[in-house]
């Protein structure tokens, strides 16, 4: 079976998509599906070491870019094709590509449906939308996406083809950082730990003004927030906010990390906390998962599994639901808070490890090209 996987960008700080590539076609092609990755902005090629078909092409106008496309198609000889993001030109290009050769189309929006994205530059987005994204995705195939809530807003939209759920899934470290007991002395600081794009839609706005709210009740005494990321445009305001709030010595932003070093800082948080407006899947709730590091989410990402399997907290929106979450969470015990941090870690074994999900990703294809199943 051949695969042409497209997506607009590879650059890493964007989000987890550009991460979640290279997992999936690595995983497809330990499985023996000859996997191409296509991308538009080529970004930091070396961390894509591991894919053996790589076409990276800079954009060179509509025509130009065209011509890359048609020529990545002749060199791959794709089976199916598998989509990702919407709103890039390329994108719709390769669509439609895809469809003018009579190639299947699978498409993943990754996120791009979800009504808080397609309120972001919403008269932009409007007017793609009605002249060529909503015409593109009733011409594919069927959808991927990360989670059944991102399917439901699919059908909400319309869309009658199959949607497959196939979740995103964990890039392992070469080495462990050593999840367990974290190496901490009694009076050393604890760490919750915010990994991600500094965004006013990750909910930083109020994970702060919680923290505020549980340091002058004295229940942080002895921890430390860590907000970890590239600014997105809200840095400078929510520094302003922590220092406003007098809680300046107990919160650190630190800059974008590394893929290899960010196992690192998650080795050194004893919580994860990921207050988003709005996750298809959030990839690095399930890397702290893995890191053996519990997990307060909001409910607006799919991850009930946090209640489900003992590792976390599945919480509403807002200030006070991090509040309420984050008194009880530091108030557990070391030892507590590892036992639920080794309970992440055998779900994020059991369920997002990329073989498994490169398993049910080619059984999707299979679908899609009528391939009975053995």
């Amino acid at each position: 079976m051949r695969v042409l996987y497209a997506m607009g960008s590879i650059n890493v700080e964007i989000g987890g998509p550009a991460r979640s590539a290279q997992g999936l076609v690595c995983g497809l092609e330990r499985l023996g599906v000859e996997t191409t990755l296509l991308s538009f902005l080529p970004g930091d090629r070396p961390w894509y070491q591991g894919v053996r078909r790589f076409v990276a092409a800079e954009r060179r106008g509509y025509g130009g870019m065209r011509e890359v496309i048609a020529r990545a198609f002749d060199q791959a000889r794709p089976e199916v094709v598998h989509s990702n993001g919407l709103w890039m030109p390329c994108i719709h290009m390769t669509i439609r590509e895809a469809v003018r050769r009579g190639i299947p189309v699978i498409h993943a929006p990754r996120g791009s449906c979800e009504p808080l994205a397609m309120q972001d530059k919403k008269w932009k987005k409007r007017l793609a939308w009605w002249t060529y994204v909503r015409r593109d995705l009733r011409s594919v195939d069927a959808f991927h996406v990360t989670s059944a809530e991102e399917a439901a807003h699919m059908r909400q939209l319309g869309f009658s083809q199959p949607i497959h759920v196939v979740p995103n899934a964990v890039e392992l470290p070469e080495q462990d950082q050593g999840q367990w007991g974290r190496g901490k002395k009694e009076g050393d600081k604890r760490v919750v730990l915010y990994l991600g794009r500094i965004h006013v839609h990750k909910g930083l706005r109020e994970l702060i003004a919680a923290w505020a709210q549980a340091a002058n009740a004295g229940w942080t005494n002895g921890w430390e927030l860590w907000l970890v990321g590239p600014d997105f445009g809200c840095k400078t305001e929510l520094e302003a906010l922590v220092q406003t709030l007098g809680i300046g010595a107990a919160v650190r932003f630190l800059d974008a990390v590394s893929d290899a070093e960010k196992w690192g800082v998650y080795a050194q948080a004893d919580l994860f906390a990921m207050p988003s407006y709005s996750e298809n899947f959030g990839l690095s709730i399930a890397e702290s998962l893995y890191a053996g590091v519990p997990v307060i989410a909001t409910n607006t990402t799919p991850w009930a599994e946090l209640v489900e399997e003992r590792c976390g907290w599945w919480i509403g929106l807002g200030v006070d639901p991090i509040v309420t979450a984050l008194r009880e969470a530091v108030g557990l015990s070391d030892e507590a808070r590892e036992l639920m941090g080794r309970r992440g870690r055998a779900l994020v074994e059991r369920k997002y490890i990329w073989d498994a999900i490169a398993l049910q990703m080619r059984a999707v294809y299979e679908s899609v090209l009528g391939i009975p199943w053995a």
